[in-house]
């Protein structure tokens, strides 16, 4: 237990500096290799790496970056074009002109299926993770021991692509600590994070609490989402339980308050 550290913190948004997990980008069967880098590049422009007004690294520096080809890395600067974040200048190179491609967007949750859906349009990335020891706060949420071990991630949540319009949110996980090997997917996964837990553990959720607060960006937060201090935010907290009413991780999604609508249907 020596490695494990005990988070001290408020119920929601914890503040941690969680080591950073480094991952080159890589194809999957669900995007081609293109297109990660395309999010890749779109994330640092949302996270000011690459400013609006200047211009984005050489095609030769973006390569050796990237680890890939320079027709890869000419289709993802076309979906970046596309989503209205840079524009190419002749003799010059390719612009940031924005660092806002997504529009507001009302999702609508009336079932598991719902999110699931949801998931399937996000994904997670620029993930950093490490192994707590649970407090008071987290083993009343978690529903676990004072000292048990849990994984935390946070990461943002983004969209599928660059083309599709989801708000970005700031998100912070926690996941019991025996399903702690799924991080090695987490990135490639699309899809609700539950389901990863469901497919490799054999684990079946049957039910989502989830909770809704209205808040004021705290600057740490605001400045991952490229938001003033104290603009109002949106969290979304869902706690997923099992057959045995155990919880098996619980989220938070963070947004800004302009960026994400969320609606319910609720049926008799």
């Amino acid at each position: 237990m020596s490695n494990i550290q005990t988070l001290k913190s408020q119920p929601t948004l914890p503040t941690i500096n969680a080591p950073k997990l480094v991952r080159v980008a890589k194809a999957t069967k669900a995007k081609p290799r293109y297109s990660e880098v395309a999010d890749l590049i779109r994330l640092q422009i949302m996270t000011g790496r690459y400013a609006v007004g200047s211009l984005l690294p050489s095609e030769s520096d973006l390569r050796v970056e990237y680890s890939v080809s320079r027709h890869t890395i000419r289709d993802a600067t076309r979906q970046l074009v596309m989503a209205g974040l840079v524009l190419p200048e002749h003799g010059r190179g390719v612009r940031v002109v924005s660092d806002k491609s997504t529009a507001q967007i009302n999702v609508v949750f009336g079932s598991m299926e719902g999110i699931e859906r949801y998931g399937r349009l996000t994904h997670l990335v620029d993930v950093h993770y490490r192994m707590i020891a649970a407090d008071s706060t987290l083993a009343r949420e978690m529903q676990c021991g004072i000292g048990d071990e849990l994984l935390h991630i946070q990461s943002f949540r983004v969209p599928r692509d660059v083309l599709t319009t989801t708000g970005t949110a700031w998100n912070e996980t926690y996941v019991l600590g025996k399903f702690a090997g799924m991080i090695e997917e987490v990135e490639t996964w699309y899809g609700a994070v539950y389901s990863l837990i469901e497919q490799r553990y054999g684990e079946r959720i049957i039910s989502i609490r989830q909770e809704v607060t209205a808040l004021n960006l705290k600057a740490r937060v605001a400045q991952k989402l490229k938001a003033k201090s104290g603009v109002a935010g949106l969290q979304v907290k869902r706690t997923y339980i099992n057959a045995f009413g155990q919880p098996l991780l619980m989220g938070f999604n963070t947004y800004v308050g302009t960026t994400f609508t969320l609606a319910m249907d609720i049926k008799s």
